[in-house]
């Protein structure tokens, strides 16, 4: 890999940001709440793409912030360090079923392990695009697992695009016109396969980055802040922050069922509205805003995110009405979420943050 020549800008780096810990807490509630379904919350699965931006955000923020101190991009250690932050909780999570479908359901409702073997592989998604999402003759635990393998799929090829990107040839406006046009292109083809009705060809990782696109288009804005007047002064706007959030929560009532657009633009919007919300957050810390998502309980809720994603359906799989017969709707949901933060707490605690520790000896080495 050609190694890049580092900037002559002294620039800051990100730091901890704890409304981005709350930002990941909002955003996995929204995605626990449409899987209860509440009608109400059909449109939650916007959740998943505000993760995706977040994530395109911030790995380019890091690879930059490396690219500046050491003048290229670690690739070991840096794929060393995700698969100590994502693999684990998924392992353990498939094994922790394996046993307790052997244990609590019949025989033709186990953990197949096939399902198993797409989820720890990463390639649930692909296993969507090329044989279709459902199959009403099995019970499924790790469906959800898609987003999951494409954010992997991200992480296999954006190091070694990053430092493409930073040669001294190439202003920060370059990169972030570059960023957006590769969204916006994303997005067309995941119009035209919406179109001509090939829904489960959305499940193909490429036709999914347009949301890590455009967080990293974000991250080069915020490398180059003070320099881009513009953009400093709307991502620093506390109207353009309540906006975002208030389009975001609307989304989450209305869904994109009711959008005249194809639902692959759809998609897109709530990238763009995800991006000015992730920006306002780390451009004004500041902020009414950005203070009450830095709050102790949303920061922690951001904290549980991964885990509180890897174990909702496989719960609310199980506590189903038809299991628990007589059991009112109400009742029935407060279990569901009782029993997924239960176990939500003990995969982080246990499994996450000692393997937090792991990844803070790989990034020091």
């Amino acid at each position: 890999m050609p190694t890049p020549v580092r900037s002559d800008r002294a620039v800051a780096p990100l730091g901890y940001r704890p409304a981005l810990d709350g930002l990941r807490g909002l955003a996995v509630l929204m995605v626990v709440a449409t899987h209860t379904g509440v009608s109400i919350f059909a449109g939650g699965e916007d959740g998943v793409v505000v993760f995706f931006v977040l994530s395109g955000f911030l790995i380019t923020t890091l690879l930059l912030q490396e690219i500046d101190r050491h003048g290229s991009v670690r690739i070991k250690s840096f794929y060393a360090r995700r698969f100590v932050r994502l693999v684990p909780a998924v392992v353990v999570m498939v094994l922790a079923l394996a046993i307790l479908t052997r244990l609590l359901v019949p025989r033709n409702e186990r953990l197949r392990p096939d399902e198993a073997l797409y989820a720890i592989f990463y390639v649930t998604n692909l296993k969507i695009a090329l044989f279709g999402a459902y199959d009403h003759a099995r019970v499924l635990y790790l469906q959800h697992t898609w987003s999951l393998a494409i954010e992997e799929h991200f992480y296999l090829f954006w190091p070694w695009l990053v430092p493409l990107f930073c040669a001294p040839n190439w202003s920060d406006s370059r990169r972030i016109r570059t960023f957006l046009w590769a969204a916006a292109i994303i997005a067309a083809l995941r119009v035209f396969v919406d179109v001509v009705g090939a829904d489960d060809l959305m499940m193909f990782s490429p036709l999914r980055f347009d949301g890590f696109a455009i967080g990293g288009a974000l991250a080069v804005a915020f490398r180059a802040r003070g320099s881009l007047a513009r953009v400093d002064r709307m991502m620093s706007d506390l109207r353009m922050g309540v906006i975002a959030l208030a389009l975001l929560l609307c989304d989450v009532a209305v869904g994109a069922r009711s959008h005249e657009v194809p639902g692959a633009l759809y998609v897109t919007w709530v990238c763009v509205i995800s991006a000015v919300l992730i920006g306002h957050f780390v451009w004004s810390e500041g902020s009414v805003l950005t203070r009450l998502f830095g709050r102790p309980f949303p920061v922690y809720l951001g904290k549980l995110s991964y885990s509180l994603y890897l174990w909702h359906i496989p719960v609310f799989v199980y506590i189903t009405e038809k299991r628990f017969s007589g059991t009112s709707r109400v009742l029935l949901h407060a279990i569901e979420l009782a029993v997924t933060f239960a176990m939500a707490a003990g995969s982080y605690h246990l499994v996450e943050c000692r393997f937090t520790r792991v990844r803070q000896r790989l990034r020091v080495a």
